[in-house]
């Protein structure tokens, strides 16, 4: 019974932070192609997802559409030196947020030329 308790706690509690995927109702990345090789790139956890996963997967992102390296050219994302967010989630529930990295990338030329 004990086993069984400790298997359903953590399917309950790793089921709550969103997964790498592309955009769905429980965030993901996105992108939108604005020249060959040059993306704006976004992903948006949910409530519960901690500030370093979401920028740990928007390189992620960014380093499968461009497999022979990127240059970042703008990015906007959450404080990962701080536990601002988790505390803010236990704190008050009024007051979550959804953790989002954005900017922009640009393949190198070694990958465009392959392309």
């Amino acid at each position: 019974m004990r086993k069984m308790a400790v298997v359903l706690s953590v399917f309950l509690l790793s089921g709550c932070d969103t997964t790498y995927q592309a955009m769905d109702w429980d965030g993901g990345y996105q992108e939108q192609t604005l020249d060959t090789g040059h993306y704006r790139l976004s992903y948006q956890g949910n409530s519960t997802t901690q500030d370093y996963w979401v920028l740990k997967s928007w390189h992620r992102r960014a380093s499968e559409l461009c497999p022979a390296g990127y240059s970042v050219l703008s990015i906007h994302a959450p404080n990962t030196e701080s536990s601002e967010q988790a505390m803010e989630v236990f704190n008050n529930p009024l007051t979550r947020r959804n953790p989002e990295a954005a900017g922009e990338i640009k393949c190198n030329k070694q990958w465009l030329k392959n392309k």
